[in-house]
């Protein structure tokens, strides 16, 4: 009986043990991140299977027995290196991010606000992004139509800024990048720094809504489209 006991207890603390999860709390998440560290040790069997965030790529790396190797190759543009870095053309580097759960690309970010007050659309109630992107907000913006209606996206659709005429409203995803490297972004100094209110991203949440972002705290949320909000403009090569 004793046996069948303590055989029952230990099924019971590895089922438990099996749902542990790592929770980060300062930021007000309702899931939770995994902070990840660097290891300096050189990859073998023993570590096999570990990873460890490489801040010199920006981007996490595995151990695979031999090497450590990222899940995607992340290169940092010329003359601008750093997160915030001012580019050759004037832009700013805003950080990596991931497509297509494959591609690692640099997105550039304008120095200044193109609106603090514009809208996502003049009217509500159409499905308006047939294949929404919380990534790819470039993906997103080739669909609306017509774009003089969404006054955000036709902000940067019509931009010429820094000798480049391919600029975008960011995808959610794209804009939370923003809003985690805002700091390093508005020390370059730009010409007109992050405002504290909403800033449109170019996913659409609904009919009748879209996704904002406040860049300053990392909050977002869904409010109609035919609010007011600001935009900033990003572009990637």
């Amino acid at each position: 009986m004793t046996r069948y006991i303590l055989l029952g207890f230990l099924v019971s603390f590895v089922f438990v043990f099996a749902q542990a999860r790592a929770q980060e709390t300062s930021g007000g998440f309702s899931e939770g991140s995994i902070l990840i560290g660097y290891d300096n040790r050189t990859c073998n069997g023993t570590l096999e299977g570990s990873i460890r965030y490489n801040s010199s790529i920006l981007n996490t790396e595995f151990c695979d027995g031999t090497s450590w190797t990222s899940p995607t190759s992340c290169v940092p543009p010329a003359g601008c290196t750093a997160v915030g870095d001012v580019c050759t053309d004037g832009s700013q580097f805003a950080g990596f991010m991931i497509y297509n759960n494959a591609t690692c690309e640099a997105l550039f970010v304008t120095d200044d606000n193109q609106s603090t007050s514009s809208k996502f659309k003049t009217s509500s109630g159409t499905n308006d992004i047939a294949t929404d992107s919380f990534v790819d907000g470039r993906a997103n913006q080739a669909q609306v139509s017509p774009i003089a209606s969404f006054l955000a996206f036709d902000l940067c659709e019509t931009l010429n800024r820094h000798s480049k005429t391919d600029w975008y409203l960011p995808a959610l995803g794209e804009l939370n990048l923003l809003s985690e490297n805002h700091v390093a972004i508005d020390a370059a100094p730009p010409v007109g720094a992050f405002t504290t209110g909403g800033y449109w991203s170019s996913s659409e949440a609904g009919t009748s809504s879209g996704w904002y972002q406040n860049i300053s705290n990392s909050l977002n949320g869904v409010t109609v489209k035919s609010n007011p909000g600001g935009v900033r403009c990003v572009r990637r090569d």
